[in-house]
């Protein structure tokens, strides 16, 4: 019971102060406003250098999502410091904000069913989360927080290792991950920006740098685009974003993104065989570099491509082999948010003695795709799939702020998010035949197989 009555206390002591006031803040701080498709998507531009995108939706009656996202992460810091700088997110987490401990932040998330997640990736910095419509604020109020009270001790450095060291000790015996590792490694001949963190590496991490690091990475928001959808008022978000994200200051530099250097695929053809302990079934990708450029039009007819890629491959092997063993095809960003180094990739799980004949039906049929291009019924087919799909992801809350976040990022119209299941209707075999014999080689690809 006392438990109870200090965990309440402290939220509300917390909620009190957390919504108050922020010296500053004034609405004039907004830009310039513009409304796009049709009033359903708003624009916010901030004086700051911040651009926030408002999606209002009735799909969850409370439910909201945000996202900040910026390029430029620890790709950019030298091998050596590479570490500090992905435990920096971490460490400020442990150390808590302004005048509250990490605890108290916790209180606070929990009480208004908040997620709050900051987070440094190779080519991105990050802050995400959900909310209820009376948790927009509360978030809003802890990003304002992140930028500018960071508090970032040493006792949140000691706590985040010991923190990481458990969760890495027990990912290092998940075989998913070491399986996706060893995928990467191969696929970008070991760039090291990929490279994961293990427990030893832990004790390169360096406070200073870690500090400095994540100074430079949340103090300006210049760069940053702030995506908000889910159930909530547009007057009010746009109030809110103004008072706590527009009161930012930018007296620091921003952050110079530096385009990586080139994260190579390896030439001809790659076989490699992993073994891990405790897999009960061998796990197989077949992957292939794409050789097109990807923009707003051509990435739905990706897409398309690699649906009938897929149906065909389902179809054929469970044909042949009774059962379709989860055979899967999508296409990948492993440079992800940067369009760079794409490929398709293909997987399967079986019994270790059926992988070569697996493989040699998927080489074989996109051969046959090659050759002979895509039958008028399969066109038919993926098309009736893809608008169910279409009408399902267009009332999916997550995916609109995903694909928002994305479109910004890489500099697209998004109309086109709207304008994607027009493309795929209007796709005809002869584009599709063209991607499957331009898109990728049968002469360079990677078959990685995981085996128990």
């Amino acid at each position: 019971m006392r438990f109870v009555v200090y965990f309440l206390t402290i939220s509300c002591l917390i909620t009190a102060h957390l919504l108050g006031s922020i010296e500053g803040a004034s609405s004039s701080d907004t830009d310039k406003i513009e409304d796009v498709s049709e009033g359903c998507l708003v624009q916010m531009k901030l004086s700051n250098g911040m651009t926030v995108w408002l999606k209002p939706t009735s799909f969850e009656s409370d439910e909201i999502f945000i996202k900040l996202t910026a390029l430029g992460g620890t790709a950019e810091l030298p091998s050596k410091d590479r570490f500090s700088g992905e435990l920096a997110a971490q460490i400020a987490w442990e150390s808590g904000m302004g005048g509250f401990s990490s605890d108290q932040i916790s209180v606070l998330l929990y009480e208004h069913s908040l997620e709050f997640v900051p987070k440094i990736q190779p080519f991105c910095r990050v802050i995400e989360g959900t909310s209820g419509k009376e948790g927009l604020e509360a978030f809003l109020k802890c990003t304002h927080m992140l930028f500018t009270q960071k508090n970032f001790s040493r006792e949140g450095w000691k706590a985040a290792k010991i923190v990481s060291k458990t969760s890495l000790s027990k990912m290092a015996c998940d075989y998913d991950l070491a399986y996706e590792a060893a995928f990467l490694s191969v696929n970008t001949q070991g760039f090291q920006a990929l490279q994961p963190m293990s427990v030893e590496d832990l004790d390169k991490v360096d406070f200073d740098l870690a500090k400095a690091f994540f100074q430079r990475c949340f103090s300006n928001p210049q760069g940053f685009v702030c995506v908000i959808v889910g159930s909530f008022d547009i007057d009010s978000a746009k109030a809110l974003v103004n008072h706590y994200l527009g009161s930012i200051p930018t007296e620091e530099p921003p952050f110079n993104f530096n385009q990586p250097e080139p994260a190579p695929f390896p030439p001809g053809i790659t076989n490699k065989e992993i073994h891990l302990s405790q897999r009960p079934d061998s796990l197989t990708r077949l992957t292939f570099p794409l050789q097109i450029s990807l923009n707003e039009k051509s990435i739905h007819q990706l897409a398309f491509m690699c649906q009938v890629i897929e149906a065909r491959l389902r179809r054929v092997i469970t044909q042949n082999m009774k059962l379709s063993y989860g055979i899967d095809v999508c296409y990948e960003f492993p440079l992800y948010p940067l369009l760079d180094n794409p490929w398709i990739s293909i997987r399967f799980r079986c019994d270790n003695q059926l992988v070569d004949k697996l493989k040699q039906i998927v080489i074989h049929e996109l051969k046959l795709f090659q050759d002979r291009g895509v039958t008028q019924e399969e066109m038919v087919e993926i098309k009736k799939l893809e608008a169910g799909s279409d009408d399902y992801w267009l009332r999916d809350n997550f995916y609109w702020m995903s694909m928002l976040t994305n479109y910004y990022l890489w500099k697209w119209d998004p109309e086109w998010i709207y304008l994607g299941s027009t493309e795929t209707k209007d796709l005809n075999s002869k584009t599709i035949d063209e991607l499957l014999k331009t898109s990728f080689s049968l002469k360079n690809y990677s078959i990685i197989t995981a085996k128990p």
